[in-house]
């Protein structure tokens, strides 16, 4: 028998095989980035995966942060269907591109174009009290800092009520509240708005939007196939629809905003930590990550609103690693930047998700700083 088979089935050379599997090489980051992402080989520790992990290998000193547990919580076991690794991934976006233009998706800078696509109330937009900011503006401004690397740019109103469209929509039955059919709007939106093919584009709306006729409504939605997200306002709008998601409530017969609407609307910690959560996850799908199977992810699927916002605003090791190569950002520097702008909105709009996800950055902060990682 071979020394290298010898080697492959030491815990040690099984836990390289693992590393190997879910985020490839990693010889071109710095060692506490490296221990970062190696800790993606816990996940495959006791669950139905053939391999195991080593305990007590110093590459999970993420494990144990003292009294405050892991930063981050794989799934036990992980599933087998729906994985994708990080050459999954990379194989699916150069698959999508073709033999010949693959360069451009993965090694070309990118732009993300935030499309509002209908008039907000002022009382939403502009009385914002992040300094320098209004909401429409503050959303850019940390997608930016969530998406390093990539161009994100605010664009003017382009309002798809007065568009000639023909955008299919359709009045909810028990709120008779409007609704656009979501995957109608990103179809099309790049033609509508006349952006770039090769961009990406973000769409935001009031009115609420629905995935399929026999669903009640979807928070947002992304295509990786069409480079085109749009997530709505509308499961926020608190006269349309209760927190419990029983979709009994009843009011307003058409798509606009109406002035009881506008001014009963009170933009809060908890609302924007929804938003931002909902942001940045269809962003992710846009570049093509699928939903995560092995951590407790931002990248989790969600079946309602209440799961979708319990789950953490952090990418897993795995999830980050596709991200990062991506857009080519540096991963300590990147985590500095969303501490600071969520600290800051935790500030002026605090909100308990928002204070467990500072808790966190400076967590996995203290871990990439420490000498060695550990």
């Amino acid at each position: 028998m071979s020394l290298s088979l010898l080697c492959s089935n030491t815990p040690e050379g099984r836990r390289r095989k693992d590393i190997r599997y879910l985020v490839y090489d990693l010889g071109k980051f710095d060692e506490p980035t490296q221990k970062l992402l190696r800790i993606a080989a816990d996940c495959l520790s006791n669950s139905s995966s053939t391999s195991t992990t080593s305990d007590n290998e110093d590459d999970g000193g993420c494990e144990d942060t003292g009294s405050r547990g892991k930063l981050f919580q794989h799934k036990s076991p992980v599933p087998k269907m729906g994985r994708q690794t990080y050459k999954m991934w990379k194989a699916s976006l150069e698959l999508s591109m073709g033999l010949f233009s693959r360069a451009n998706l993965l090694d070309k800078p990118k732009t993300l174009h935030f499309w509002p696509l209908e008039n907000f109330p002022d009382a939403v937009t502009t009385n914002f009290r992040v300094p320098g900011f209004d909401l429409i503006e503050f959303l850019v401004h940390f997608l930016q800092t969530y998406f390093p690397g990539l161009d994100v740019r605010l664009e003017n109103l382009h309002d798809i009520n007065t568009d000639d469209s023909n955008l299919v929509s359709r009045y909810h039955k028990k709120t008779k509240k409007k609704q656009f059919l979501v995957s109608d709007l990103y179809s099309q939106l790049h033609s509508l708005t006349g952006t770039l093919k090769r961009d990406f584009i973000l769409g935001w709306t009031w009115t609420d939007l629905y995935p399929t006729e026999e669903l009640n409504f979807v928070l947002g939605e992304a295509s990786f196939v069409h480079r085109c997200a749009v997530l709505s306002f509308g499961r926020y709008e608190p006269l349309s629809y209760k927190v419990n998601e029983d979709l009994e409530t009843v009011h307003g017969i058409d798509g606009d905003v109406e002035e009881d609407e506008a001014s009963s609307v009170r933009v809060d910690g908890d609302l924007l930590w929804k938003l931002l959560r909902v942001a940045t996850h269809e962003t992710s799908h846009l570049f093509g990550l699928n939903h995560c199977v092995f951590f407790e992810c931002s990248m989790n699927e969600s079946k309602s609103i209440s799961q979708a916002l319990s789950q953490p605003f952090f990418l897993c090791p795995i999830c980050l690693r596709k991200l990062q190569r991506f857009l080519k950002f540096d991963v300590k520097e990147r985590y500095k930047g969303l501490f600071k702008v969520c600290r800051t909105l935790q500030e002026f709009y605090p909100s308990p998700g928002m204070e467990r996800t500072c808790q966190w950055l400076e967590r996995c902060m203290t871990f990439l700083n420490t000498e060695n990682g550990s």
